[in-house]
């Protein structure tokens, strides 16, 4: 455990673990990789970092790497995180390298926090399916910035803004999906689920999917008060370039949708404004409306 407070630990070697690597156990604390590596999980549940009721908190400049496939939690949130950010504050997750190999297993999962920002990493998830990669859920003020996310796999989700996460800001990352849907859930690129009121921000995003149906760039999900603007998604025409299912009140603007099926897709959607949205090379229309 990591549990003097007010220190900087440094790592001077790569390390491994069968489970856990690293438990943060005290406040104000900073670990700097130096760009070594951590493997963990390489026999058993675990995450590289976990940070559970604990107040300014940096992780940076670490390599990350989970490479057993045969490890399968039955759901995100298990523990079984690169990185673990649990009823946490003013936490920054800075400039790592992460990659995991099994289902379930995010490479970042933050839950009922508050100040968390992760900002320059690079993220990439191989699990076979619901293999996300970076889930905020019941946390506030979280800022998500210039990361570059890669996911593969059935609902290989990238960016989940999930069950009333207020103020989040999403911007200026580039995400790219490789898979279609599983369990429900798509590949989307950025989502924002069930997040009322939120006051989230998706701007100034690149998005790139390429699997099939379910791999839609931006999905909203009984969510509403959000902005959306500036932000370019490409899909393969199978997919949409936004969707909003029972979401109300958001404003999007600025958008750039290419090769999608639709370029929006409203389904029981009401009171949202678009503006100067640009949609190419749509398979079918630019925007289809369903009960909105």
């Amino acid at each position: 455990a990591l549990d003097v407070t007010n220190a900087i630990y440094y790592l001077n070697r790569s390390v491994n673990s069968s489970s856990t690597c690293f438990t943060i156990s005290a406040n104000n604390v900073t670990l700097d990789c130096k760009g070594y590596t951590i493997n963990y999980s390489t026999r058993s549940i675990g995450a590289a970092v976990s940070i559970n009721n604990r107040d300014a908190i940096t992780i940076k400049n670490c390599i990350i790497n989970q490479t057993n496939s045969s490890l399968n939690p039955s759901q995100f949130g298990t523990g079984y995180d690169s990185i673990n950010i649990t009823l946490s504050t003013n936490i920054v997750i800075s400039n790592n390298t992460i990659s995991t190999n099994s289902n379930y297993s995010l490479p970042l999962y933050v839950l009922g926090s508050l100040n968390v920002t992760i900002i320059n990493n690079n993220i990439t998830t191989l699990g076979r399916s619901n293999a996300y990669a970076l889930v905020v859920q019941s946390s506030n003020f979280s800022n998500i910035t210039n990361n570059v996310i890669t996911t593969n796999g059935p609902a290989g989700l990238g960016i989940v803004s999930y069950q009333n996460s207020y103020n989040t800001q999403i911007i200026n990352n580039t995400v790219r999906t490789y898979g279609g849907s599983a369990t429900g859930l798509g590949s989307w690129g950025i989502s924002i689920y069930q997040v009322s009121n939120g006051n989230n921000v998706v701007s100034d995003n690149n998005i790139i999917t390429n699997g099939t149906t379910g791999a839609d760039g931006i999905y909203l999900y009984q969510s509403s008060n959000n902005t959306i603007t500036r932000n370019t998604v490409t899909t393969g025409n199978s997919a949409n370039g936004i969707i909003l299912v029972s979401s109300n009140s958001n404003n999007i603007s600025n958008q750039i949708f290419n090769n999608n099926q639709y370029g929006i897709y409203l389904q029981s959607s009401n009171s949202n404004i678009f503006s100067n949205i640009t949609s190419n090379n749509n398979s079918k229309d630019g925007m289809d409306l369903i009960s909105s």
